[in-house]
């Protein structure tokens, strides 16, 4: 009894923290150099794009867990989870 209450508490960790595993913004321009970077972000507080490379402003921005940071998220209680951000500059 008390393994099947482990495996649902698991379970429910698992897939609350799974629940919004990306965003993507995308204008309608034509797209130049991409940027990629991994970073640890701490939930529930806001996090800012550096585009400070783009002189013609941002044509894609995609935020996404890679599928590790779930496992991450888990043992730090959801406190610190990576995330993956790409940005792509307007031509």
């Amino acid at each position: 009894m008390r393994r099947i209450a482990l495996t649902l508490l698991a379970l429910a960790l698992s897939l609350s923290l799974s629940g919004c595993l990306g965003t993507i913004v995308t204008a309608p321009v034509g797209g130049n150099r991409t940027y990629k970077s991994t970073d640890a972000h701490i939930i529930l507080l806001p996090s800012a794009v550096n585009a400070g490379d783009c002189s013609k402003g941002m044509k894609e921005v995609t935020v996404s867990v890679p599928l590790w940071g779930v496992a991450v998220g888990i043992l730090t209680f959801g406190i610190v989870v990576p995330m993956d951000t790409t940005v792509t500059c307007a031509a």
